[in-house]
């Protein structure tokens, strides 16, 4: 237990002493998915309807536990039927500017043991996104009786044009560019912390070596020394009358 919290606690000294890099990097990658997502990814909007299967009554009967799970058997059905080609290439002809792969736009759910199927269409486009919900919901009402010889769907709510797109979400993605900022830069000074082989303090030696250290020595900064040249001091040229005295024997000022 005593080495794992002398590991953690060596880990957090490492992160403290390169916090500025640390920061730097968390402020430049989020920086960038927040730039991304504003300014380069388009937006998306996402319209839903939702549409009621119940049985048809007749007069003053009532809805029985047999009727309400026939109903709630048939919504796996209908979700299938409402991506199939014969809805599809229907309202894909109503519905200007609709996309060719009309599928991958549209998401069919329900909850369990629920008579609500919630049909959920995304574009670039508000307009287009609720365009394509609504005219899903129409068709797939109008065909349920000519396929299925039974009426018994109707539109809960009709879908509309949504004000604030769903994807990108700027706060989330600049959330996670921040966080993969700190794990990356954390991430890249352990690694290097770890392939580091210098000894740095007494208890890093006193690990490696297996001794007790007895003394250190202090570093210090060497002064900086000036190599001044010194200039050959120049002989006085001998006068008349001076003595002369061997170069050997004269003595140097």
């Amino acid at each position: 237990m005593k080495d794992i919290n002398a590991s953690i606690r060596d880990i957090w000294f490492i992160l403290k002493s390169k916090k500025w890099t640390i920061l730097l990097t968390m402020i430049i990658i989020g920086g960038l998915a927040y730039s991304l997502s504003r300014y380069v990814i388009p937006p998306t909007y996402e319209a839903s309807t939702q549409i009621l299967v119940v049985p048809k009554q007749s007069g003053s009967e009532t809805l029985d536990s047999t009727q309400i799970q026939s109903s709630q058997g048939l919504v796996n059905t209908y979700r299938i039927i409402m991506k199939s080609p014969i809805i599809l290439n229907e309202v894909r002809q109503n519905v200007t500017n609709a996309p060719e792969k009309l599928e991958d736009q549209i998401v069919i759910e329900s909850e369990e043991n629920s008579q609500v199927i919630t049909i959920r269409a995304t574009s670039e486009s508000a307009i287009l996104a609720t365009t394509i919900a609504n005219e899903l919901g129409r068709v797939f009402s109008n065909e349920v009786p000519k396929l299925m010889n039974i009426d018994n769907t109707q539109i809960l709510s009709p879908a509309f044009t949504p004000t604030e797109p769903v994807e990108p979400n700027i706060p989330r993605n600049t959330a996670l560019g921040v966080l993969i900022g700190f794990i990356l830069s954390s991430g890249v000074i352990l690694v290097r912390q770890l392939f580091n082989k210098q000894i740095r303090s007494e208890r890093e030696a006193e690990e490696v070596l297996g001794i007790p250290v007895i003394a250190s020595i202090p570093l210090f900064e060497r002064p900086h020394v000036k190599n001044e040249k010194r200039e050959p001091k120049q002989q006085q040229p001998l006068k008349e009358g001076d003595p002369y005295v061997p170069k050997t024997q004269r003595k140097l000022s």
